[in-house]
């Protein structure tokens, strides 16, 4: 009877095994050898992508008339082990274009004929790195461009294919391509160069006689093995839902529905990303054939009428060739390398050098001793929390800390200001942990095990922390790490004498990336000058002024002295000013001094609508030294609060005082003219977010409080 059973029992593991075998390979995980088995690269190969991009605009519901950049390159791929791979452009090369495109975007740019030019590219090799199977980021050379290096973001950020979960969202409803299918439909958060945004994955498989009809979506089909499939990977990014945005914007304060970088920016603006690869092989290990991201930005120029401008941003990479390679791949030297993530940088505008911007290593990935002390201080300030709710990452912050919130709230004995306070610290603080946390549980799940049970992750944590570890050779501390988002920002400027580091603005990225100033035929003194008085010279004859486009050529006045330090603008101010008295005593009928007159209120006009720490300082001093009286300097004062870009810290104390103390002494206008633009600014900036608690009531009360005696009956 035993034999029997025995017999019995070993039949169906046999039969067991045959149906496993038969179902499920080749869509279950390979069994890890060498590290090679998972991922896009094979070894001694070398990888040849051809690399097309363009970036267009137009206003296409009036006229398909585009105007714009392609570039075109090569891209090599060199593996050095399954986690880093070496790579290099070859022969960059680009063409500007002024076209009108019959099919709009889709037009093939081929049949012009493009003046293409070398890029001014450095081509040296970077190294990329992978964790999970996701691109984490690249080394390159420390004295690499920073605009180069945002380049190759770009074309990095094709090769992003999560299919080991490295980013992965965590949800009962996602479906991945495994376990007898070959279908799949989840969301990550991974990195690209628009930022570390929600991504949807949508995976299909695309049948033989689909693919062989798009040759460009298969353009190598001979490696295509026996019983290997062709994927169909769609990516639709959610700008609504991203841990880090990059993008600049400015007076759009007073919409309540305008968030700014999303796919929905009121009625104005709206933003999409698609990506579509095709990939052979199976999910695990496959060969990218061919990778096409499409970007569009639509915009409305005006509130008012229909017509829409739209900016079309594509990167196709096909597969060019696979050819054997024997010897060792080199990437960056290690004593001249920098790590960078995929998410653009900013350029500095005023560095001439501009390198490489470094990642910010803390947002990556705490060091150890940052995660003792982040889980130490999670595990006293949420107490009441059970441990269950502790381990579960997806827990909103809100909600562990909902119970002791409303302890504070019920105690009665704080003030609003307080109270919000201690919400956003606690909010911010948990919010960091759980984004820590949930890192942490993806990087240390094995890469080299088909298993998911808890030993095996636990065995693989320590060896991927010591990665992590040299990975990232540095330790920060947990306050570092809580505050580690503001590195992504531009830094504040030292003084009020410096121009800020304002990033996409054309003047300030124009030239190599950094600011119009550094541009060998660019003199900005000189060119504000000259502006100035050719405004005044077309103001003499107004019918003329719609032909001259002189309100174009004031708009570029503001903007470049928006890129100019104090001291440049303060010597075109001392060239063009022209005293009250000056103005009195001159006549009338002599144009010459008309146009001297109107050179120097255009130039007052643009310092007021730079809105820049360097032209409100040499604002303030034209007040201080009288040179502004009156109702000239209150206009002036007055049109600052919405003028303002760069509202530091510095810049609004020294507003406040300018307004509240020395126009009453300096302007001699009356005081709710100063009161209301004190209040005008404060509610400004409450809107954008400088302290959106307080009620338009109490910033009253806030300006009253540091008002002169003589000013307070005003209010």
């Amino acid at each position: 009877m035993i034999a029997k059973l025995l017999l019995l029992t070993f039949v169906g593991l046999c039969t067991a095994y045959q149906y496993s075998y038969e179902y499920d390979f080749p869509y279950s995980r390979p069994f890890n050898k060498t590290g090679f088995e998972f991922g896009a690269w094979e070894p001694n190969r070398e990888y040849v992508y051809n690399v097309t991009t363009k970036t267009m605009t137009a206003l296409p519901d009036l006229e398909d008339y585009w105007t714009g950049i392609v570039t075109h390159g090569y891209l090599v791929i060199r593996p050095k082990d399954h986690n880093y791979v070496v790579a290099y452009i070859d022969r960059p090369t680009y063409a500007a274009f002024n076209e009108y495109l019959p099919r709009g975007y889709r037009t093939e740019l081929s049949r012009f004929n493009l003046k293409w030019q070398p890029m001014p590219f450095s081509s040296k090799p970077f190294g990329i790195y992978y964790n999970k199977g996701a691109v984490k980021g690249f080394y390159v050379e420390k004295d690499v461009p920073n605009h180069e290096v945002n380049m190759l973001k770009g074309w990095v950020s094709q090769f992003q294919l999560d299919t080991q979960g490295a980013y992965v969202i965590k949800s009962e409803f996602n479906q991945f391509p495994e376990n007898n299918t070959l279908t799949g439909v989840y969301k990550c958060m991974e990195p690209s160069v628009t930022g570390e945004c929600e991504t949807l994955y949508d995976v299909n498989p695309v049948p033989e006689y689909h693919f062989q009809s798009h040759k460009e979506w298969v353009p190598q089909p001979q490696w295509l093995e026996e019983d290997q499939h062709v994927f169909h990977v769609v990516k639709s990014r959610n700008f609504d839902r991203c841990e880090q945005r990059m993008g600049y914007h400015f007076g759009f304060s007073g919409f309540s529905d305008f968030k700014p970088n999303t796919n929905q920016m009121g009625n104005i603006m709206t933003k999409s990303e698609v990506t579509q690869m095709y990939l052979t092989g199976n999910w695990y290990n496959y060969t990218i054939q061919s990778v096409s991201t499409v970007n569009k930005v639509v915009v409305s120029p005006s509130l008012v009428n229909s017509q829409k401008a739209m900016v079309y941003a594509q990167v196709n990479m096909t597969l060019n060739e696979i050819k054997p390679y024997d010897k060792y791949p080199e990437g960056p030297a290690d004593d001249r390398q920098v790590f960078v993530d995929l998410v653009y940088s900013y350029n500095m505008a005023h560095d001439k050098k501009n390198f490489v911007r470094p990642a910010n290593e803390t947002f990556d990935s705490s060091s150890s001793s940052s995660d003792s002390s982040s889980d130490s201080s999670s595990s006293s300030d949420s107490s009441s929390s059970s441990e269950e709710e502790q381990q579960n990452f997806k827990i909103s912050p809100a909600e562990q800390y909902k119970k002791q919130v409303k302890d504070v709230e019920g105690r009665g004995n704080r003030n609003r200001r307080d109270l919000n306070a201690f919400k956003e610290k606690q909010y911010y603080e948990s919010y960091k942990r759980d984004q820590y946390r949930l890192r942490k549980q993806n990087d240390t799940s094995s890469d080299s095990s088909s298993s998911d049970d808890s030993d095996s992750s636990s065995s693989s944590s320590s060896s991927d922390e010591s990665d992590e570890h040299d990975f990232y050779s540095s330790s920060e501390s947990d306050s570092d790490s809580l505050s580690s988002e503001e590195d992504f920002y531009q830094p504040i400027p030292e003084s009020m004498k410096e121009a800020p580091q304002t990033p996409f603005l054309p003047y300030f990225t124009g030239y190599k990336g950094y600011s119009v100033q550094y541009a060998h035929n660019v003199d900005a003194s000189r060119y504000a000058y000259k502006l100035a008085y050719e405004i005044a010279e077309e103001l003499q004859e107004m019918s003329q002024v719609p032909k001259s486009n002189t309100l174009n050529k004031f708009t570029i006045l503001a903007r470049v002295l928006r890129t100019m330090h104090y001291q440049d603008i303060y010597d075109v101010c001392q060239k063009l000013f022209v005293s009250q008295k000056e103005r009195e005593e001159g006549s009338n009928h002599s144009e010459s001094f008309a146009k001297k007159c109107d050179a120097w209120n255009t130039f007052r006009d643009a310092l007021a609508q730079a809105g820049t720490p360097p032209a409100f300082k040499v604002i303030k001093e034209l007040i201080e030294e009288k040179k502004l009286r009156g109702d000239e300097a209150a206009s002036v004062i007055a049109t600052l609060p919405k003028t303002i870009r760069y509202p530091t810290e510095t810049l609004m104390h020294e507003y406040f005082l300018l307004a509240v103390e020395k126009v009453p002494k300096y302007v001699d206008v009356h005081c709710r003219d100063a009161t209301d633009s004190v209040a005008q600014l404060y509610k400004q900036q409450i809107r954008k977010g400088v302290n959106p608690d307080m009620s338009n009531k109490s910033v009253t009360k806030t300006v009253k409080f540091f008002l002169p005696k003589k000013c307070v009956h005003v209010y």
